[in-house]
């Protein structure tokens, strides 16, 4: 099969527009893998921080509870050291004025006793005069005691409140962190694929491979033949019988193997097949030609018929 540079030029065009496709298809799908991961992170970040803010108000709720309970059992304890200070003040003033009233009772008694005995004179002014001083005299003292009780019961409610106050004291308000929300990810843009672009830019690379492929074949000295003409079939002697100096180069893909030789009478190198092995492989590629040798259509294989140029 003998082709052109036209040919391998639209050939690596064709595979390099499908290869632009894929790798666009491909950074595409990584694209969007990356995507998926990037909304799948942020889904987690949002529910790891409703997480957060709601075990801070479990912490914040139960030292709430904790604080309040705590400020109510000082309170009550303040309130009741308190109330027994007032009731202590208060049964020394219920028994120093019935022990006052007694008192006076008795005084009362003793000045009738006095008064009653009918004696009269300045002993008599003496003898009530005494009662009364006397009687003075527990008044004030009395009075005293109850000053002091008073003294007391109120030296008592001030450290009852300064018990209070250090129960308070060691209380701490729990103060909840903030977390904030995580910002909401933007989705990376796929990649549009421009078909115009791609294929102008394959036509080039096509055009490119098809020059470069012609260009080596010259390097090489080697060309297609002109008899050789691929959109038409054309039979090249190819019998083994007509050929010399006969040296395998490798085999095609089809099986082929390929050798070069030049032809018997004729110093030119060629590169090409035998018909011979040609027809055991490919027997509709195999023809008998007028001058009684086998011949090669080499549009039906997957060789080229080359010729040395220099």
């Amino acid at each position: 099969m003998c082709v052109p540079p036209i040919v391998i030029g639209i050939i690596a065009g064709g595979l390099g527009f499908i290869q632009n496709q894929q790798m666009i298809a491909a950074q595409n799908e990584a694209i969007e893998v990356a995507n998926i991961n990037q909304r799948a992170q942020f889904d987690r970040d949002k529910i790891q921080t409703e997480a957060n803010r709601f075990n801070q108000q479990q912490q914040y709720d139960s030292t709430q509870l904790a604080n309040e309970t705590s400020e109510f059992l000082a309170n009550r304890a303040a309130e009741k050291e308190i109330s027994s200070i007032n009731i202590q003040i208060a049964q020394a003033q219920e028994e120093a004025a019935f022990k006052k009233r007694e008192k006076k009772l008795e005084a009362t008694r003793t000045k009738g006793e006095i008064l009653a005995t009918g004696k009269g004179g300045l002993n008599i002014v003496n003898l009530l005069s005494d009662v009364d001083s006397q009687f003075a005299q527990y008044d004030w003292q009395s009075n005293r005691n109850l000053a002091f009780v008073g003294y007391q019961g109120s030296t008592d409610k001030e450290s009852a409140n300064i018990r209070r106050a250090s129960r308070l004291a060691t209380l701490n308000p729990y103060i909840k962190q903030t977390y904030i929300d995580p910002v909401k990810p933007i989705d990376q843009p796929k990649i549009r694929s421009n078909t115009g672009l791609a294929l102008l830019s394959a036509g080039f690379q096509g055009a490119s491979a098809g020059m470069s492929w012609a260009s080596g074949l010259g390097q090489m000295g080697y060309t297609v033949p002109t008899g050789g003409n691929p959109w038409f079939s054309s039979w090249t002697k190819s019998s083994k019988l007509l050929k010399e100096n006969i040296f395998k180069l490798g085999t095609s893909k089809e099986g082929h193997n390929v050798y070069k030789f030049n032809y018997k009478g004729n110093p030119t190198n060629y590169i090409g097949v035998i018909a011979e092995e040609v027809q055991k492989v490919k027997p509709q590629a195999v023809a008998k030609l007028s001058n009684g040798f086998l011949g090669v259509d080499y549009n039906l294989i997957d060789v080229d018929f080359l010729v040395q140029t220099t």
